[in-house]
């Protein structure tokens, strides 16, 4: 669980909480691209990147690093 800035007043709030327990602003977890801006995003699976791989070897680096792919772009972020 990871700590963000509430965007309303700035308090600490969890990631995980839909709303700001100080000021009550509802909190957006939605994750984004970052090249598009898009929030059509998916986890990439331990099982697709050890497939990736097994695969491709070395030439899958940029899929392992990676926890989310664009489904818009592509873009592995």
């Amino acid at each position: 669980m990871a700590m963000i800035n509430c965007p309303e007043c700035g308090s600490k709030v969890s990631d995980k909480a839909r709303n700001c327990p100080q000021c009550g602003c509802p909190i957006d977890t939605k994750m984004y691209c970052p090249k598009c801006g898009s929030s059509n995003v998916k986890v990439i699976s331990g099982t697709s990147k050890v497939v990736s791989v097994a695969m491709w070897g070395v030439l899958a680096a940029n899929k392992v690093k990676s926890n989310y792919v664009c489904l818009n772009c592509k873009h592995k972020f």
